[in-house]
């Protein structure tokens, strides 16, 4: 008997929880495949459980709760043991004695800087009496000089050849038992290696000591230093060659000839194994979500703009679902309203983790729970668009069926968390095993839909590698109705800045830089406010010895004293005159020499200002006496000029 077309569609609705129409494109899942598909995975993404991260994350730590129930996971439980269990307490001997060094920490702190001081005044004291005793140098004994007998050898020249053909020979001459050949022979295809490497370079008139100073390998250098001694002392030094130690040199020869091809083999070696950093080694890493969820048939994508540039779905048009990770990706206030916008234009978000993490244009109160178990039920799916009644009424009956024949599929947490949405009821999709409240819910904004998990356990790698884990997983982003999921990342929930300005502001700088441009405009206003202030004419530029001169002969003049000026600089010129000259040189010789002027001329000036006495009387003739002398005394004075010589080009 078919139920009418109302009652069909009522009881679908009950069943489904006010759940909507499913879109055209409507989401078939494998989901008993799931759990088959995770093993499969771990194949290769198991680094959480072989070899987790050394430091885990707050996350990491929160799926500990799991870490028992996760089959060949024994590197996760090792840790989660290692990390939560119980510390134990300190030995009272240890207390006890930590609690005495404390007290005598700082009376042992002076006591050590004591000692130090009294260790340096005491190595100063030696210091000082060792100079005083020691005996002066006409008190030492006269010794002998050293004879020593000066062995002159040629040093052996550098054969030609590759590296591993003089390796080669000096082996053959060491297994010949030619000790002194063999030990050359490595000395020279030790040199050989390194210039064929750039590390040094062979020349003529270099020594092995130069060698070894110039060789730019360093951990070659210290091979060729000892070579080169061994070599050295029996070259240059007239000893024997020890067999044993020919040995040895032929070991490092040979370390510094092969060494680097064997180096080269191993990178080649180790560059052909596989890579010894495992993949996916968070516990609380996604890793395994997003390759279930491609195996599953999803398309997930990077989100192509900015979350803040996110606009409401056009109508008609398939638009994807956004998958969030709230305790990992950082959402700032445009990012948020750019999401609120998408949603409230018909569009759909999933949001996993706790829901104090999610935006508050999505409010939602926590529920307190103990359980850790959960059920997710099967969205009912039909899509009555473009057909009749009847039809729609097959679907509906239909997809009744289908969803009271799925059963509900059951999944662990690492940790119990429950929710409501303030101020809807919601549909739950998902809810705990006590009736305690519902794990993920969907709620209803505007023409679309939020899908909020109260927790991300169902997407770490650790929650999915747990039996049921993944069917749930699947069942529960089903209920998007979409296989298109943007996935936000840790970081795509942060708007990249307009501008520079907007950037700094958004660091936090934007206090400093009002501050900044505030001073600055105040600095300002001050150099503009003294620029326009008037100001005195500075004074011109003074000569103290110019004015010095000036002064001197004003006093002289206005005293009526032209024989004392005449007398003093009289005095002074000869002074200098002779000065130049030389002891016993004639002052008017010198003067007539420098200056070039007659030397009666010279001789009767020198006359007039010599006899000349500061008391005598005027004679009217000082001034152009002293205007005379000074110009032949400035003439001898100036710098002699040398002859101008023109060169001729040949």
């Amino acid at each position: 008997m078919r139920l009418p077309f109302a009652g069909t569609l009522t009881l679908v609705l009950i069943v489904a929880t006010h759940a909507r129409a499913a879109p055209a494109s409507s989401v078939h899942t494998d989901a008993n495949r799931a759990d088959e598909d995770v093993r499969a995975l771990r194949q290769e993404l198991n680094g959480f459980c072989e070899r987790p991260k050394p430091l885990p994350s707050g996350d990491a730590i929160r799926m500990c709760g799991l870490a028992g129930e996760v089959p060949n996971c024994a590197g996760f439980k090792k840790q989660c043991d290692n990390l939560l269990k119980p510390r134990d307490a300190p030995s009272p001997f240890w207390e006890a004695l930590a609690r005495f060094l404390g007290s005598i920490a700082p009376a042992l702190g002076w006591t050590v800087l004591a000692l130090g001081l009294g260790s340096l005044l005491y190595v100063l004291v030696r210091s000082l009496l060792s100079r005083l005793r020691a005996p002066r140098e006409e008190e030492l004994p006269e010794q002998a000089p050293d004879a020593a007998t000066v062995v002159t050898r040629e040093a052996v020249p550098l054969p030609p050849g590759a590296p591993e053909s003089l390796l080669e020979r000096a082996e053959a001459a060491l297994g010949r038992g030619d000790l002194r050949e063999a030990l050359h022979g490595f000395l020279h295809a030790a040199l050989r290696a390194l210039d064929v490497r750039g590390a040094i370079r062979i020349t003529r008139d270099r020594t092995n000591g130069e060698y070894v100073r110039t060789c730019a390998e360093e951990t070659a250098r210290p091979e060729l230093r000892a070579i080169v001694r061994e070599v050295d002392v029996v070259h240059f030094g007239g000893r024997d060659p020890d067999p044993a130690q020919v040995a040895e040199v032929g070991r490092r020869a040979t370390l510094l000839v092969r060494g680097a091809v064997m180096t080269l083999a191993l990178l080649l070696v180790g560059g052909c194994q596989n890579s010894v950093v495992p993949k996916a080694p968070d516990p609380a890493g996604f890793d395994i979500a997003k390759a279930l969820l491609e195996r599953q048939g999803f398309k997930l994508a990077r989100p192509k703009q900015p979350l803040a540039r996110l606009e409401a779905p056009k109508p008609g048009a398939p638009a994807p679902a956004i998958l969030i990770h709230g305790s990992k990706a950082h959402l700032d206030d445009e990012a948020t309203a750019g999401l609120d916008r998408f949603v409230r234009g018909g569009g759909k978000v999933a949001l996993f983790g706790p829901q104090w993490g999610w935006p508050k244009v999505w409010s939602a109160r926590d529920v307190p729970t103990r359980s850790r178990d959960v059920v997710v039920g099967a969205p009912v799916e039909f899509d009555c668009n473009g057909i009749d009644e009847d039809a729609c009424e097959e679907k509906a009956a239909s997809a009744l069926e289908v969803a009271q024949a799925t059963s509900p599929r059951k999944a662990r947490l690492a940790h119990g968390s429950a929710f409501r949405w303030d101020g809807q009821e919601g549909r739950a999709v998902a809810s705990h095993e006590d009736g305690s409240g519902a794990y993920a819910s969907v709620g209803e904004f505007g023409s679309g839909s939020v899908l909020g998990v109260a927790g991300a356990d169902l997407m770490t790698n650790v929650g999915l590698s747990r039996e049921g884990n993944a069917s749930a997983f699947i069942v529960l982003v089903s209920h998007l109705g979409t296989k298109d999921l943007v996935v936000i990342d840790e970081l795509g929930g942060i708007t990249p800045s307009s501008d520079p300005l907007s950037s700094l502001i958004r660091a936090g700088l934007g206090l400093p830089l009002g501050h900044a441009l505030f001073f600055a405009l105040v600095l300002a206003v001050a150099v503009g406010a003294r620029s326009r202030a008037p100001r005195k004419a500075p004074p011109e530029a003074r000569r103290a010895f110019a004015e010095h001169v000036h002064a001197t002969a004003s006093l002289y003049a206005h005293a009526q004293a032209t024989p004392h000026a005449l007398a003093c600089y009289g005095r002074f010129v000869v002074g200098r005159l002779r000065m130049r000259g030389g002891r016993g040189a004639d002052a008017a010789t010198v003067l007539s020499q420098r200056s070039l002027a007659p030397k009666d001329e010279c001789q009767r000036l020198l006359d007039r200002v010599v006899h000349v006495k500061a008391g005598d009387g005027k004679r009217g003739d000082e001034l152009a006496t002293l205007r005379e002398l000074c110009d032949l005394f400035a003439k001898a004075e100036a710098p002699a000029r040398e002859p101008h010589t023109s060169k001729r080009r040949t």
